[in-house]
């Protein structure tokens, strides 16, 4: 379920800072510390090397630790980034921050890169949804969280990286990144949430890292491209419609760890020609519509699929006149 979002008041752009850098941070940072600040050049003669500068703003901002109010094209509040005024291009996220807060860059449209430093743990709800020109993602290793639609319908972002601690992507995170390709979900995260894919046109390959426990309902649907798929033998359950009209997809192995596949998981899946299902399953209502599909291979006997059939704990939902179902001996 997508949330309403209430247009905020249009920002005019003249220019585009192509870049936010670490240095203007600094310089701004200081002066915030006493009285609110406007940005500033700063001239070759003002600036020490790369090196130099970073570890100054480092010490900087635990000095300062990110006082509330404006720092250059930023807003803060208890080390809270809530607020994005810039014109958008390449933007580093100043040291110090722990969170970017709810709607903080919505709808930045020329946006085009974001690096986190080490100290953010959290991107909030929608915190860079409709950022239509943001093709470039940098999470840093102390991320652990990652809110509701906080990269939804950013048309330019093509890859980004999940890093190993993360530990919760919530529901509709990257839905609609239409031109987002490969994906590598951490083993940290316990479930790929509600839609957190869905409408991902040009997503084609998927890697589920042992660990992750569940597929939620609308994870991957309407992934048409989705060719690569692997699932770990540490997921229990896939959810309602979880790939619901992945069209590439030709083949599917459900590990023995699945007990539940639930109603309409790869309906439409109008290419899937083989399946293969475990004799752990308990619940498998999920192949409705597959046109293509010629082989079912069951872990367990023909008597144990009848008997789980009579039960109506499975239901292939299939024409079995046009399908071979195969049995362990």
């Amino acid at each position: 379920m997508f949330i309403n979002i209430t247009p905020p008041s249009q920002i005019q752009a003249t220019t585009i800072r192509r870049a936010t850098t670490i240095s203007k941070a600094t310089t701004i940072s200081r002066a915030a510390a006493e009285t609110t600040a406007t940005a500033t050049e700063t001239t070759p003669e003002e600036t020490t090397t790369a090196q130099e500068t970073d570890e100054t703003t480092t010490q900087k901002v635990e000095e300062s630790n990110l006082p509330d109010g404006t720092i250059g094209d930023f807003e803060f509040h208890k080390g809270v980034l809530t607020k994005y005024n810039g014109d958008g291009g390449d933007v580093i996220i100043p040291e110090g921050t722990v969170k970017i807060g709810q709607e903080a860059f919505i709808r930045s449209r020329l946006l085009t890169s974001v690096v986190f430093p080490d100290t953010v743990t959290e991107i909030d709800t929608r915190a860079f949804c409709q950022c239509k020109l943001l093709d470039s993602v940098t999470l840093n290793n102390g991320i652990k969280t990652l809110g509701i639609q906080a990269f939804a319908e950013c048309d330019s972002l093509t890859k980004i990286n999940l890093p190993e601690g993360l530990e919760k992507v919530d529901d509709a995170c990257f839905s609609n990144c239409i031109s987002l390709m490969d994906i590598t979900i951490p083993s940290t995260v316990e479930a790929v949430g509600a839609n957190m894919f869905q409408q991902c046109y040009s997503l084609k390959n998927v890697n589920l890292t042992k660990g992750i426990k569940r597929i939620d309902k609308d994870a991957f649907t309407n992934c048409t491209s989705l060719k690569g798929l692997t699932i770990p033998d540490s997921i229990t359950y896939i959810g309602e419609n979880a790939f619901k009209g992945c069209d590439s997809l030709v083949s599917i192995d459900i590990p023995g760890s699945v007990e539940t596949i639930d109603s309409y998981a790869f309906v439409y899946c109008t290419n899937l020609k083989v399946i293969r299902l475990p004799s752990t399953l308990r619940k498998c209502p999920g192949l409705g519509q597959c046109r293509s599909l010629t082989d079912v291979y069951f872990a367990g006997t023909e008597e144990e699929y009848n008997n789980l059939q009579g039960k109506g704990k499975i239901n292939l939902n299939i024409d079995e006149k046009k399908v071979t179902l195969h049995f362990s001996e």
